[in-house]
């Protein structure tokens, strides 16, 4: 995952803030969170401006054409991996052993990035 999909959904959120008034590249970006080159790309998606040629962005319009856009689907973890709250990353689990917990049947194993322990849910 690169960092523009990344920071789309923070910059989603950050969009709904922005108050009723004309910003610069360089406000919008530091408000979103974005950088320019991000707003950039943006723009190519259809990110309006205020005027046709202008580098102005309307706050409201901005959070309007945010609002407007498709959310991601969320990535469906594969049967031997895990999410590791500590790396913040998908882990595969090697060697994991079967307990019960809370009476479900959980995969325990250990990251092999930081060496914490991930669980994972099985039917």
């Amino acid at each position: 995952m690169n960092s523009q999909e990344m920071s789309f959904p923070s910059a989603r959120k950050r969009a709904r803030g922005l108050l009723d008034m004309l910003y610069t590249p360089s406000e919008l970006a530091q408000e979103l969170g974005v950088t320019t080159a991000q707003l950039e790309t943006y723009q190519t998606q259809g990110l309006p401006t205020y005027a046709a040629d202008s580098h102005w962005f309307h706050g409201a319009t901005v959070a309007a054409w945010f609002a407007a856009q498709p959310k991601a689907k969320p990535k469906r973890m594969g049967e031997g991996q895990a999410y590791c709250v500590k790396c913040k990353c998908v882990v595969e689990l090697h060697q994991p052993t079967v307990t019960r917990k809370y009476g479900v049947k959980m995969l325990v194993a250990s990251c092999p990035h930081c060496g914490a322990q991930v669980q994972r849910g099985v039917r």
